[in-house]
C-alpha cells in the first residue's frame, strides 16, 4: 500500500470514512481545501468525510491523504457510516496522529536527534568523517546508520528508564469492538497513540492508587473503570516524547551512550569497536541505573504513598506509617 494512504482494519462490509484535524482542532474541509471549525456555514460530517475503500472482503480499508495539506502533524478518526450518507452522530474510533511530509505519511521528525547522535559519535571517536553528521539519512554510511537506530534506541531508553519528562497521565477509551480472547478481564481499552509503556492503572481522583491490569496485543485489559466519569481507564504511562529540547541531561546521556555502543563496531572495526562497545554499554548501565524502571519507579511510588497518607492525616505524620 502506498505511503500516502490512511489505512485501518475493521470487520468487512462496512462503510468507513475519515475526518482529519489539525493542531488547532479544526477539521479538514476537502472541497474547500482548508481547515475550519466543525460546523462552519452549517456544514456537517457529509462535507468533511474522506471515504475509505475496502480491499475486497479483507477488512482492510484505505483512503488517499489529501495532497493540498501543508506538511505537519495531524490527527484523524475513523467513522462508521450507518446510513446512506455520513452524519454527525455516526460512531467511530481513534484518534491517531500522523506526520505529513507533503508527499507521504511518516513518523514526526525528532527534535535534536542529530545533536544527540553526534554526542554518541563523539563517545566512539574514530575516523574524522564519522564523528559528526549534519542530518539523518543523508546517504552517507554514518548518517544512514544513525537514522536507522536513533528512533528505536530513544524508545528503548524511555521504556527502561523513569524520566519525568517522558511520564504522563491519560484516559483510555473502552474498545467496544474487541473480538479476541480476554480471559477473566472484564474490559478492554485502547491505549493512547503516544503510549510506550504502562506504569500503572490508577484512579483519576487518586493517582497514587493502583489497579490490577495488563497490556496485551497493544490493548489495556482491566476489571475497572478508573477515570472520574466512570467510563474509561485512567493510567500513568511512559509516552513517546520526541522533542529533544525537553530531554534531561540524564536521558540524553543514556541515548548517546547506547547509540555509541551500537555504532562502535561499524566505525572502529570489529575488534576495536567491540572493546569500545563493551565500555560504552557499561557506562550506559551506570547512567540508566539511577533512573531504572524498577528502582526509580519504586522511589516515586513510595513518595506517592507518603503524599497520600500525608493528605489523609491532614498533614500530620504518624510513626506507624
Amino acid at each position: 500500500m502506498p505511503i500516502d494512504k490512511i489505512t485501518t482494519q475493521y470487520p468487512t462490509g462496512n462503510n468507513l470514512y475519515a475526518l482529519i484535524y489539525n493542531k488547532d482542532q479544526e477539521v479538514a474541509y476537502p472541497t474547500g481545501k482548508a481547515f475550519e471549525t466543525y460546523g462552519t456555514s452549517g456544514r456537517d460530517a457529509s462535507d468533511y468525510a474522506i471515504a475509505m475503500s475496502e480491499i475486497a472482503g479483507t477488512g482492510y480499508y484505505y483512503a488517499s491523504w489529501p495532497t493540498w495539506m501543508d506538511n505537519g502533524t495531524y490527527s484523524y478518526v475513523m467513522r462508521i457510516r450507518a446510513g446512506s450518507t455520513p452524519v454527525n452522530g455516526d460512531t467511530g474510533f481513534g484518534p491517531w496522529e500522523k506526520y505529513w511530509t507533503g508527499t507521504a505519511l511518516a513518523a514526526e521528525p525528532d527534535t535534536n536527534a542529530v545533536a544527540i547522535c553526534n554526542q554518541g559519535l563523539l563517545l566512539v571517536g574514530g575516523k574524522k568523517d564519522a564523528q559528526v553528521i549534519t542530518s539523518l539519512g543523508d546517504g552517507t554510511p554514518t548518517s544512514d546508520a544513525c537514522d536507522l537506530i536513533y528512533h528505536p534506541i530513544r524508545k528503548t531508553v524511555i521504556a527502561r528508564g523513569y524520566f519525568q519528562e517522558t511520564i504522563k497521565y491519560g484516559e483510555c477509551a473502552e474498545n467496544t469492538t474487541w473480538s479476541g480472547e480476554q480471559a477473566d478481564w472484564e474490559y478492554v481499552f485502547d491505549l493512547p497513540s503516544d503510549y510506550i509503556k504502562l506504569i500503572r492503572q490508577c484512579h483519576e481522583d487518586s493517582p497514587e492508587t493502583e489497579y490490577r491490569s495488563e497490556v496485551i496485543q497493544g490493548k489495556l485489559f482491566s476489571n475497572v473503570y478508573s477515570n472520574s466519569d466512570g467510563d474509561a481507564a485512567y493510567i500513568k504511562y511512559k509516552w513517546n516524547e520526541t522533542d529533544g529540547d525537553n530531554f534531561s541531561q540524564e536521558l540524553v546521556n543514556c541515548i548517546a551512550h547506547l547509540i555509541g555502543a551500537s555504532l562502535a563496531p561499524q566505525i572502529l572495526g570489529v575488534e576495536n569497536g567491540g572493546v569500545r562497545r563493551h565500555y560504552l554499554l557499561e557506562e550506559y548501565e551506570k547512567y540508566i541505573l539511577p533512573t531504572n524502571d524498577g528502582v526509580a519507579q519504586s522511589v516515586q511510588y513510595k513518595r506517592d504513598i507518603f503524599r497520600s497518607k500525608w493528605k489523609i492525616l491532614g498533614g500530620r505524620v504518624r510513626k506507624d506509617f
